[in-house]
């Protein structure tokens, strides 16, 4: 991971190609839950160098500043449904003009428009409302195969 000079985590003496191994005690699955830890009063920072030495650190509250590590980016995660009527996999290619987006979600981070959330976990509900997170537009229809047909 890259790590900003002069930020929270450079000054705790994490390096560039270090790894994160956890943020208040918690495995972080991606950007957006690095962003909802490092929010919290007290951070707490495990990581693993290059060399494989590792380090910890620990600090109050950063206010609401990020701790300037840049993790993996998002990603996007297709919905798999195939519904016959699904608008963005039956548009045509070549829309000129067009701002609805030809791409959908099936989980609980959003593609750019629409999230079906038809193939959430238990783990994965507990996560959308720990972390308050929310798709712009959730596209709701039947979930019984023989009603979708």
């Amino acid at each position: 991971m890259a790590v900003t000079p002069g930020s929270a985590a450079a000054n705790a003496g994490v390096a560039a190609g270090s790894t994160l191994v956890s943020l208040n005690g918690r495995f972080v699955r991606d950007a957006l839950e690095l962003r909802f830890l490092e929010t919290a009063g007290r951070v707490e920072l495990v990581w693993r160098q290059a060399d494989g030495a590792s380090g910890r650190s620990s600090s109050g509250s950063l206010n609401d500043l990020p701790l300037g590590l840049d993790v993996d980016p998002l990603k996007m995660q297709a919905c798999n449904n195939k519904c016959a009527f699904c608008f963005a996999i039956r548009m045509p290619g070549g829309c000129a003009g067009r701002s609805i987006s030809r791409t959908t979600t099936s989980g609980s981070r959003s593609s750019r428009h629409f999230a079906t959330l038809t193939n959430l976990t238990e783990a994965d509900i507990a996560r959308i409302v720990e972390q308050r997170l929310s798709p712009l537009y959730i596209s709701v229809h039947a979930t019984e195969w023989a009603l979708r047909k």
